[in-house]
């Protein structure tokens, strides 16, 4: 696109693809988010309680 900024018709692909990809994000985290309800409605979640503690040793293992 870059080489031929007035091509329309890359523009055009580029959107088409990039309305996919987000279509198919939206789609997985919907199909996500139902599952936590159901789950959550059965009471099968359960989220453990992270400690400040947890955070910081993650925190300095990204940094190594």
């Amino acid at each position: 696109m870059h080489l031929s900024p007035l091509d329309y018709s890359l523009q055009f692909n580029m959107a088409v693809v990039l309305k996919q990809q987000v279509e198919n994000v939206v789609e997985s985290t919907q199909r996500s988010h139902n599952k936590f309800i159901e789950a959550q409605k059965e009471q099968r979640v359960f989220v453990p309680e992270i400690k400040i503690e947890e955070l910081e040793q993650v925190k300095m293992y990204i940094y190594i």
